[in-house]
């Protein structure tokens, strides 16, 4: 049972020392273990990423993608794998007459012109670094197409309660309902580290002033690891100590090598004479200037040897790829792509760390379309359905992305042809991993073999041996 005790103007909630269950956990009662979870804590999760915790993750991160080509590198593959060049959308209801073609090729003139893929890539790379991204979507005159809808990236930082007037369903910034549903967000109209809001003597020069925005304006892009988290932290979070012993590592092997070759050679004698006598040739610890191309003889009872250089050791590269593999682990990134090296791979070994890496981000892609994409469409339709009098309920759609390719690409074309021989699959599932539209690959083949009538032309001149009869 808990006690209250009031201490000064605090409130301190104790819990009455009981003895632990011996045997069954024995790793609470072992002291040697105690001191690894000395900072763990029972607070909620959006109590331990407080603001300040995320603020701090956030600069560490920040300063590792900089100065680290392997943080960067890992950020920007998962960016481009996940995003690549822009989502396609496939409207599923079928829509009057022959709208939901001309709908489609729309909503990608509009992706275009608000230049949403390279967006996209941007909040994927700052979810991987900050933890987590903002998307806001407006009015935008300025735009050329009929459909107004702007949108745009923001800060995590922008994103920010009010500390002194707390509400008492908001997490920083964001303002929940009894059952953990965002309702707004608090955005302010500058960045809370913008050089424009300080003089030269550090003193604030304006107000920082916030907005209050809805819920379905905003998009807010994290994983989410416990159920009622409502914040994000740095997905290098894990890897960052890490990061910061293989780089400490790697500065200690050329600090080594660089000493090794700054000593050309060292003159030892072992013999113990008087420094201080006038015919002594050398004093210890003293450096001397060594012709290039001559050969020269040492007084009686010196000896020259080179210092030898015991860096980089032969584990270094065993313990740099180890590391690395540790750091990839926590995001879900094989090792052969943090290195962009797979010398050390044999082709089954590298197909198997790649297909965990693909399932990886298709689950994340998965997420991006419920999460940012489908929300995004939801504000377009109700726009462009009343300037062309289509219905107001947002159609289904289906969101495709960039495939992946395959290593050896007759043997999945022969595969392929299995599967659709034997209808264990469909043009529309072959073509998704490819991450094209079925139906308007099937509309561009027909008007290419139109074209080909036109013009007197069959399969057999254009590429006779293009497809076996009866692959093995």
């Amino acid at each position: 049972m808990a006690i209250f005790r009031r201490k000064t103007n605090e409130t301190k909630l104790v819990f009455p020392k009981r003895k632990l269950n011996a045997g069954l956990y024995d790793v609470l009662n072992d002291e040697s273990l105690i001191n690894f979870w000395k900072s763990s804590t029972p607070l909620s999760i959006d109590a331990a990423l407080d603001p300040n915790t995320r603020r701090r993750l956030r600069a560490y991160a920040r300063k590792e993608t900089a100065n680290n080509s392997y943080a960067f590198g890992v950020a920007t593959a998962i960016s481009n794998a996940v995003v690549g060049t822009g989502p396609r959308l496939q409207i599923l209801d079928r829509l009057p007459g022959d709208k939901h073609n001309q709908a489609e090729h729309d909503f990608e003139d509009w992706a275009q012109e608000v230049n949403l893929a390279e967006i996209l890539r941007a909040m994927r790379f700052a979810r991987v670094q900050d933890g987590e991204s903002f998307g806001l979507m407006y009015t935008n005159e300025k735009l050329s197409g009929a459909v107004k809808l702007g949108f745009m990236a923001i800060d995590a930082e922008r994103v920010a309660g009010e500390y002194l007037k707390q509400k008492p369903r908001e997490v920083d910034g964001i303002t929940l309902d009894e059952y953990g549903v965002p309702q707004s967000y608090r955005i302010l109209t500058r960045h809370p580290g913008d050089s424009l809001l300080f003089d030269w003597g550090g003193r604030q020069r304006y107000v920082q002033e916030a907005k209050e925005y809805p819920a379905w304006q905003i998009v807010h892009w994290f994983r989410k690891t416990t159920p009622e988290q409502h914040r994000g932290a740095s997905e290098l979070a894990p890897a960052l100590a890490l990061f910061a012993l293989l780089r400490r590592y790697t500065l200690a092997v050329v600090t080594a090598a660089e000493t090794a070759a700054d000593f050309a050679a060292i003159m030892y004698t072992d013999s113990v004479g008087d420094y201080n006598a006038p015919n002594y040739t050398a004093n210890p610890f003293e450096t001397v200037d060594i012709e290039r191309g001559l050969m020269m003889t040492m007084p009686d009872g010196w000896k020259v040897s080179q210092l030898k250089s015991e860096q980089p050791t032969t584990t270094y590269e065993s313990f740099k790829r180890s590391v690395l593999a540790e750091i990839g682990r926590a995001m879900g990134v094989p090792v052969n792509v943090i290195m962009n090296d797979s010398s050390q791979y044999n082709y089954a070994s590298g197909r198997l760390d790649m297909q965990e890496f693909q399932r990886q981000t298709r689950i994340d892609q998965a997420q991006t379309s419920q999460t940012v994409i489908r929300p995004i469409f939801r504000q377009w339709w109700r726009e462009y359905s009343l300037q062309n009098d289509l219905p107001r309920a947002t159609p289904k759609i289906e969101v495709y992305w960039d495939g992946s390719e395959h290593v050896d690409p007759d043997k999945e074309a022969k595969a392929q042809q299995r599967r659709l021989a034997s209808l264990t699959t469909t043009l529309a599932a072959e073509y998704a991993k490819q991450g094209k539209d079925w139906e308007h690959e099937l509309a561009q083949i027909a008007r290419e073999r139109q074209k080909m009538k036109e013009y007197g032309l069959t399969f057999d001149e254009i590429a006779p041996d293009l497809v076996e009869q009866n692959p093995e």
